[in-house]
């Protein structure tokens, strides 16, 4: 249901008329008791966001197209644009766009990093020796022995690398990646408890993330290299979770989404709107969340855990600019890895699969690999003004973009029930329309 519109609703006699716009494009709001949300805001909702590049409106989610038809053997483990390819990975190998191997044989890993330095990309995962490729087809070993990092990113024309000793950030040579003195270190932090998880370059720092602080790190040359800034507020669950994007920088906490918009304070954005949902996330997971910045659609996109599961089978869609939240299920969101890959001069999504037996997809199209995409949403209940009061719904104008026929369900609470009280099954065919009272 792309939009609802144009709800009257009349009180007792002699009370003005009340106009609210159900629009949906604040997105989930459970928070509060439904009928405490705002007009625009949503209940419940599954499979829809919003689509900006036409009118504002509530569709269902992006499906999943495949990219590379042959089937992956592993997990996905990273999506990246590189300066001389783009790639995907998995628990042991490394794949070119096209779907071409060209490394294979790495001891298995749950998770990889990227960067781009001096015309070359370089990979890491804090298991194998980091790999680089000036080519985008042959990769060796990174030169000058450095260590087995887990992150690494380019920042200050050096690189820099973490997670391969407790604390301590590493760095190359000024303006070359192949040349590491022992000597360019920096133990970030003493805490046992507070271990590296992950580096992004943030304006004109490198942001460090720990357990439970994170730090700026500024550097003008091999030399001087020091902690600018620290916050011990909080800390992030998992280096791929870190997003930067012109709104600031967003990563997964142990208490859930957070929201720096100058790289300093923190806002706990899932607590404002969706506390429920996060509770029922799988803490246990939050080490394996992933996420990108789709500068299209202008959102955050989180790939999460629920409930119990093991598998990557949920999606957080947050709008910056709105601060709406919305939420994906089914098969779209059950993937291991997510990158923005520039194609043909224009940002688009690519998924690697969290199975075994999955494939790598663009986030594109209506259905999740021929797989129906079914979708939901709840809007904000309306209640009386009084004991006696009355509420009409006088007029419900929804629009409906259709593909081929399908049919909706327009569901009705009525007295306060948690259970719907009245539902009606509408069959549509494209260009037929319906009123509501009307047969």
């Amino acid at each position: 249901m792309p939009y609802v519109g144009n709800v009257v609703n009349t009180a007792r006699p002699g009370a003005a008329y009340q106009v609210p716009v159900v629009t949906g494009l604040g997105g989930i709001n459970n928070s509060v008791s439904d009928e405490l949300i705002n007009d625009q805001e949503l209940s419940d909702a599954s499979n829809y966001v919003v689509d900006l590049l036409e009118a504002g409106v509530l569709v269902k989610r992006e499906g999943l197209t495949k990219q590379v038809m042959t089937a992956l053997t592993e997990a996905g483990t990273s999506v990246y644009d590189g300066m001389q390819n783009d790639y995907y990975t998995t628990s042991t190998k490394i794949f070119s766009f096209d779907g071409t191997e060209r490394v294979s044989g790495l001891t298995s890993v749950s998770e990889a990093y990227w960067t781009s330095y001096n015309g070359k990309d370089i990979y890491a995962d804090g298991t194998n020796a980091p790999r680089v490729t000036s080519n985008g087809t042959s990769f060796s070993s990174l030169g000058g022995t450095p260590p087995t990092f887990r992150y690494i990113d380019a920042y200050a024309n050096m690189v820099f690398g973490a997670g391969h000793s407790a604390g301590i950030l590493r760095w190359s040579a000024f303006g070359n990646e192949a040349s590491w003195s022992a000597t360019n270190a920096l133990t970030v932090t003493n805490n046992a408890d507070d271990d590296v998880m992950g580096i992004k370059k943030f304006q004109n720092v490198l942001v460090t993330f720990c357990e439970k602080s994170f730090y700026h790190i500024q550097a003008s040359n091999e030399i001087d290299v020091a902690i600018s800034y620290a916050n011990y507020e909080e800390g992030c669950t998992s280096g791929r979770s870190i997003i930067g994007c012109p709104y600031g920088l967003f990563w997964w906490s142990k208490n859930g989404p957070v929201w720096s918009p100058d790289g300093v304070s923190v806002q706990y954005i899932g607590k404002a709107k969706i506390p429920k949902t996060i509770d029922d996330l799988n803490r246990d997971q939050y080490d394996l969340i992933h996420g990108i910045w789709n500068p299209v659609q202008e959102r955050v996109e989180w790939s999460v855990f629920n409930g119990t599961s093991t598998t990557v089978n949920r999606k957080l869609y947050f709008y910056p600019a709105s601060q709406a939240f919305f939420i994906g299920t089914g098969i779209g969101v059950e993937m291991g890895a997510s990158g923005v890959l520039i194609r043909s001069g224009s940002p688009r999504v690519f998924v690697s699969s969290a199975s075994t037996s999955g494939y790598f997809y663009e986030q594109t199209g209506n259905t999740d690999d021929g797989t129906t995409i079914s979708a939901f949403l709840e809007s904000k209940r309306q209640s009386p003004a009084g004991p006696t009061g009355l509420v009409f719904g006088k007029r419900l104008v929804p629009m409906f973009i259709l593909e081929g026929s399908t049919a909706v369900t327009y569901g009705v609470y009525l007295d306060n029930s948690n259970t719907i009280s009245k539902s009606y099954t509408l069959s549509l065919n494209a260009t037929e329309g319906f009123i509501l009272g009307t047969s």
